[in-house]
Order: C-alpha cells, then sequence, then structure tokens
C-alpha cells in the first residue's frame, strides 16, 4: 500500500511502526510474566505460558502486517507436505542475517508452534527484546572461544545444562525448536576459512542439535530443513525496512527423525555425536544441492 514511497521515507515508517508493536508486545509479555512469576501454581504457570506464546504470535502477525503495508515483496515458500500447530518440531535453517528471524516467523506463524531459539547470554541486555525473549523462555547460551574451553573443559557442560533446563519446560506444550546449524551467519571468508566441503553453507555443528534431541527428541513429530535464499543479495534489516529484499525464496523439507539419532542411555556420549554429526552431512548435502538449484533457477552466482 505504501510501497509507492521513497526508500528511506517508506523505511522510517516500517522501523518506527516495528518499534510501537515491538514496544507494545514487551510491555504486555512483562505484564503477564509477572503474573506467572508470582503464580504457586504449575497449572497456572502453564496458563499464563500459553498467553505469553499468543501474546508472541500475534507480535509476529503484526510485524507481518507492517511489511505487507510499506513493502512490494514476492517471499515464495515451497512446502513438501502439511505443517501442524499442535505437534511439535525440530527446525534447522541456513545462517546469513537476523532477517533470517523475520522470514522464519513470517513463514511459520501459526502452521507450527512458536518458534524458540539459542540467544547469545549478552544479547540479554537488548532494550525490549532481550527480556521479552527471556519471558517466553528461549535458552539463553554463553559462547566461549576454542582457546577458553580448552584452557577450562568445564565450561563446555554449562550450555548443556542451560539446554536440558529450557527443553524440559518445552515438555509441557508443543514447541519449535530453531536451531542454526552451521553456529554463525554465512560470509564468504568465513567459508573459505571453514575449508567447507560444501558450496552454499559452512560446515554443520552437532553439538546443539545432539543436546536438543537428548533432551526432547522424542517430544519432535519431525525435523524441518528450511532453506534460505535471498536473490538480490546478502539481507540487512535496513534493506528490508526500506523495501529492498522484495524477493525472497524458502524451500522446507521434511525429515522424519530416525531412532539411531534419539538419545538411548547405553549409548555414549561420543556415539551419539558421531551419529547426529553423519545425519546432519546428509542433510546439508541435501540442503546444498537444494540452495544451488534455487540459485541457478533465479540466474544468481554461487555464494562463493
Amino acid at each position: 500500500m505504501l510501497s509507492f514511497l521513497p526508500g528511506i521515507l517508506k523505511g522510517s515508517i516500517a522501523f518506527l511502526l516495528f518499534v510501537i508493536n515491538t514496544v507494545f508486545s514487551c510491555t504486555l509479555i512483562y505484564a503477564v510474566a509477572l503474573l506467572k512469576a508470582l503464580s504457586p501454581l504449575e497449572k497456572t504457570r502453564l496458563h499464563f505460558s500459553r498467553v505469553l506464546t499468543l501474546i508472541a504470535e500475534n507480535w509476529v502477525s503484526i510485524n507481518g502486517g507492517i511489511i505487507r503495508l510499506t513493502q512490494s515483496y514476492n517471499w515464495q515458500v515451497q512446502t513438501d507436505g502439511p505443517l501442524a500447530a499442535d505437534k511439535s518440531y525440530m527446525v534447522l535453517a541456513n545462517h546469513q542475517s537476523w532477517v533470517d528471524i523475520v522470514i522464519l516467523q513470517w513463514v511459520f506463524n501459526r502452521k507450527i508452534p512458536f518458534l524458540r531459539f539459542f540467544i547469545k547470554k549478552q544479547l540479554f541486555w537488548v532494550p525490549f527484546l532481550g527480556s521479552a525473549w527471556w519471558a517466553l523462555d528461549f535458552p539463553f547460551m554463553n559462547r566461549y572461544s576454542s582457546a577458553k574451553l580448552k584452557k577450562n573443559p568445564s565450561l563446555r557442560g554449562r550450555d548443556f545444562k542451560t539446554v536440558h533446563k529450557s527443553c524440559e519446560k518445552f515438555k509441557q506444550m508443543p514447541t519449535s525448536i530453531l536451531i542454526f546449524a552451521e553456529g554463525t551467519r554465512f560470509t564468504a571468508e568465513k567459508h573459505r576459512q571453514s575449508g567447507s566441503e560444501f558450496t552454499n553453507l559452512l560446515p554443520p555443528k552437532s553439538g546443539g542439535v545432539t543436546t536438543v534431541l537428548e533432551a526432547m527428541g522424542e517430544q519432535f513429530t519431525d525435523l524441518l530443513d528450511v532453506s534460505i535464499l535471498y536473490p538480490q543479495g546478502r539481507a540487512r534489516f535496513s534493506d528490508l525496512f526500506s523495501g529492498n529484499i522484495s524477493e525472497v525464496q524458502v524451500d522446507v523439507k521434511t525429515y522424519a527423525i530416525p531412532s539411531e539419532v534419539l538419545s538411548a542411555d547405553s549409548m555414549k556420549t561420543g556415539e551419539k555425536h558421531n551419529r547426529v554429526k553423519k545425519w546432519l552431512k546428509q542433510i546439508w548435502l541435501a540442503k546444498d544441492k537444494k540452495l544451488s538449484q534455487m540459485r541457478r533457477k533465479e540466474g544468481g552466482e554461487q555464494m562463493t
């Protein structure tokens, strides 16, 4: 409707509306989170958790409305099967930008349970959003350097405990756990440094996937593997607001989670990781091939 406006004006309006929606939604989340914290009954706290999720879904819906109001866009989504809002899913996606989160929320809102994902602990201090993520039970993780982990291996177990604690809460209602298995945003430099065998992707890391499967693998109906392509190039938030992301391609592939990667008490930790790593590699090979096909269809160059 407002897509005819100049980019800077359109971007300013979209950004302002996003901020207003965020402040309003977060205020509601804080109020309900306080009631939840004060409630002595588990059943009542679970009810408030569902109310918090409903507020978050409305927040996402309004953001989608703002995009429709201010942008001229052609975001194409292809899925290979039906989705259900009353079932739990593990969601994997390639990661290029924070815009990925907006795209994924737009694709899945109210089609599957509300997406929750791992967040760096430092982001708790992001105004409004940080505490809202905390109230919505998003897992906050520390990110330690390889040198620090080598010096103090016990730090590695802290995040695993955080994941298990968060996932225990999710067992009480359907939920979707989003994991960016690459562990960082894709860039050509990171791709070169990693020595990746994939054309369009960084190598997947199995640690987070293994831990989530250990905590709630039996709860997941399926794994949804999402391939996101920005034909116009890498997307930034400023591009989103100013209408420069008019084309997005999203492909959703459904995988059954094989029994051999689910937790087994008798299975050694190393064996679990190896099985998940092997499974992830097969998914990544298919994903890399799909991204190349999507890119050729759009007439674009490979990411490298």
